[in-house]
């Protein structure tokens, strides 16, 4: 939540902006219509600050400048670039379309990689449930000695005794151990360029998240060169709205290859990794027809499906995946307490 604020009330206040300026109203009135809806202090505070600048005469982007937590890069530039050229309604209606489509892949992406996550939690407690409650009251209803367990029921006994024993020292142990990753990952450049490395590499994940980057580069890209940006200034633009390692460093070679007299293409094959070969055809045909909003454009839509499908494979694995692990856990908690129940059977007989 950037500022304070949620996307949803950023998207609903770009929404609200698109469609009274296509209708004809004039930019302050739209503020304030939005003004009387909005239920968030701090937006309410950023809206009246720009408000304020407005009625004095200051340009709509000097005043969304002045709050970047809060409006992204690419949404300040296109303002900009709208005053500039007077298409401020055309292109703001252009970005809540790209903005909208975003924010859809991320919730896609995101409960993606919550089902899993929700999985292995439930998982987790199910096993810790079945240890170390229902397994060792069951135990002691047999009156059974260590000697005369099965291996799997004395394995599950040991696993009971001690998650019921170290308990203090394993939540603490997860804690800590969560934190450190926490931190490495988001808050050391090291530790966020091994963990992006692990992502990419992965099977399955690693495919979704390039797709994903690639779609969200080449459409953030081409909003900004259809809104008048220049090409160099559009790039980093895209460098700064994408927090992904590897796709930093390739926006960073594209920029050089141009500094150096060279084309996107250079900079795209030297990512080969990253980037599939009928990205670099598109952005050459774009470079060499004059056409590269329009191509991009193609690249981002035909890449939004894309993602979408590679979503639907990702959580079509992990269903299977999880319901073996679950039947896994069952089964052996199942074993551990029938075996010795057939044993005692036919020690009966």
């Amino acid at each position: 939540m950037p500022g304070g604020v949620s996307s949803e009330a950023l998207m609903s206040f770009y929404n609200t902006l698109s469609i009274a300026l296509n209708a004809g109203a004039p930019l302050m009135q739209a503020i304030t219509a939005f003004r009387e809806q909005n239920t968030n202090v701090k937006f309410d505070k950023v809206l009246e600050s720009i408000a304020a600048d407005l009625g004095s005469g200051k340009p709509f982007s000097e005043s969304v400048e002045k709050f970047p937590k809060i409006f992204p890069n690419d949404f300040q530039s296109l303002i900009a670039a709208g005053e500039m050229s007077g298409q401020l309604d055309k292109l703001l209606q252009e970005y809540v379309e790209f903005a909208e489509g975003q924010e859809k892949l991320k919730a896609k992406f995101k409960s993606a990689m919550m089902y899993p996550a929700a999985m292995a939690i439930i998982a987790v407690c199910v096993t810790v449930a079945l240890t170390t409650v229902i397994f060792p009251k069951f135990i002691t209803s047999l009156n059974l000695k260590e000697e005369n367990m099965p291996g799997i029921t004395l394995f599950v006994q040991n696993l009971s005794q001690f998650l019921m024993t170290r308990y203090i020292e394993i939540t603490i142990g997860l804690i800590i151990t969560g934190g450190a990753l926490w931190y490495a990952v988001t808050k050391t450049p090291q530790g966020g360029k091994i963990f992006d490395i692990i992502c990419f590499n992965s099977p399955v994940l690693g495919d979704l998240l390039k797709k994903f980057f690639v779609s969200r580069l080449v459409h953030t890209l081409a909003s900004q060169l259809r809104g008048g940006v220049p090409g160099l200034q559009a790039l980093q633009i895209c460098y700064q709205s994408i927090s992904n390692g590897e796709f930093r460093k390739l926006i960073t070679d594209i920029m050089d290859a141009i500094k150096g007299g060279g084309s996107y293409t250079d900079g795209l094959k030297k990512n080969k990794h990253i980037v599939p070969p009928i990205v670099q055809l598109m952005f050459s045909i774009g470079e060499e027809t004059g056409s590269m909003e329009v191509v991009l454009e193609k690249i981002g839509k035909y890449y939004d499906e894309q993602v979408n499908q590679a979503v639907d494979t990702l959580i079509g694995l992990i269903e299977p995946v999880m319901i073996v692990v679950m039947g896994g856990i069952v089964t052996t908690l199942a074993l551990s307490m029938f075996l010795p129940m057939f044993d005692m059977g036919k020690n009966m007989g």
